[in-house]
């Protein structure tokens, strides 16, 4: 794969690239993503290796507040 150009978007309601699928993380991972949580270990995540991603807490659309996408 070659990239050839990229438009980040600031916004959840612009779409940052045409044809692509970005997912969200938006869920709770057990606290293993959020550094307040006493089970914060990222390292110990396997959250991106799932056959079943709406049901494992990731979604296509942008949610509204951008700063609760974990990954």
């Amino acid at each position: 794969m070659t990239l050839e150009s990229a438009k980040v978007a600031t916004s959840a309601a612009t779409a940052p690239y045409t044809g692509a699928t970005i997912w969200y993380y938006t869920g709770t991972a057990g606290g293993l993503l959020n550094p307040a949580s006493t089970s914060y270990n990222p390292n110990a995540w396997n959250g991106c290796g799932t056959d079943t991603p709406l049901a494992d807490g990731w979604t296509t659309t942008p949610p509204a507040n951008l700063s609760t996408v974990t990954s």
